[in-house]
């Protein structure tokens, strides 16, 4: 059995639990989106590791992406949505008088909605192209480190937030222990990732949930268990349910899963099984949409 150390803490062990080949992840960015990943390929196999303490699954194999590559993504409309479902979760929790950064704030579309209730706000991007953009709503976003905050900001913060940020992090322990000295004792620090126990991970071969674009596989247990490393309270959890943008994505990745389970059975029944599970789908879905599990989940951390 396999086993490397874990990227939550070099001192804890992790053991491999899967493997993609590499090739098939290439073709995957070039053909569904036009990018070209070869620069961050490091070995022929994608490993994916599970840490033994936290159960935090992670990738090794295919570097993180860069600046460029996330601004080859700004291309589509979809990819930084400006208002969504965890964004309205965390704006109930403020008050006029905090103090709040935005890690990762892309185009500054959370910051934009908040500065009328928040308006000691900033945010930080390595995104130059969304920097600027940012910049250009007269948001207060810059490229700096994390870890040059901490020496200038120390104990000062209220809020630290960080939307759809973490699984893209290679050393998620040490990023959230770098995001905590920021906080003054009772700060929060909430981070929303997607739910890897929602019905993407039936969805396993999701190109965008993979390196170099996704380097973690987050659910509530290893956020739970992350917590503990972290000598936080323990987290409160949000779960987003199912968003109208993601219906059609829910639907057939549940199909699908129904259609290989039937194959295994009576595989001239695919045709009729598709035709018929798909409308009978949509329709229980349709009254259901608000009782489903969707893509992410928020954890709120609160330093002792």
């Amino acid at each position: 059995m396999k086993k490397t150390q874990s990227t939550v803490d070099q001192n804890y062990d992790a053991v491999e639990v899967g493997q993609f080949d590499i090739q098939k992840v290439v073709n995957a960015y070039k053909n569904e989106l036009g990018i070209d990943i070869l620069r961050f390929v490091r070995e022929s196999v994608l490993h994916v590791y599970a840490c033994e303490q936290t159960g935090l699954r992670f990738y090794r194999g295919i570097d993180p992406g860069d600046g460029p590559f996330y601004g080859c993504l700004m291309k589509f409309d979809w990819y930084y949505i400006d208002w969504k479902w965890e964004h309205e979760v965390v704006k109930s929790l403020l008050t006029s008088s905090d103090h709040l950064l935005e890690i990762g704030c892309g185009n500054g579309g959370f910051l934009n909605g908040i500065r009328e209730i928040c308006p000691n706000s900033e945010g930080i991007e390595l995104n130059d192209k969304a920097v600027e953009k940012s910049k250009s709503r007269g948001l207060k976003v810059n490229n700096n480190s994390l870890e040059s905050l901490v020496e200038k900001k120390a104990n000062t913060l209220d809020y630290i937030v960080s939307f759809q940020v973490l699984e893209h992090v290679q050393y998620p322990g040490a990023f959230l222990k770098s995001a905590l000295l920021l906080l003054k004792s009772g700060g929060k620090l909430i981070v929303s990732v997607p739910n890897n126990d929602s019905f993407i991970r039936l969805d396993k071969f999701n190109t965008l949930n993979l390196p170099p674009h996704h380097m973690n596989l987050w659910d509530e247990s290893s956020l739970t268990k992350v917590s503990e490393y972290l000598g936080t309270k323990p987290p409160q959890f949000h779960f987003e349910p199912l968003q109208e943008y993601h219906k059609k994505w829910y639907v057939s990745t549940m199909l699908d899963q129904q259609r290989q389970e039937i194959e295994k059975i009576l595989p001239l029944l695919r045709g009729w099984f598709y035709r018929k599970t798909k409308k009978a789908y949509n329709e229980w879905v349709d009254l259901e949409q608000q009782n489903i599990k969707g893509h992410s989940i928020v954890a709120i951390f609160e330093k002792k």
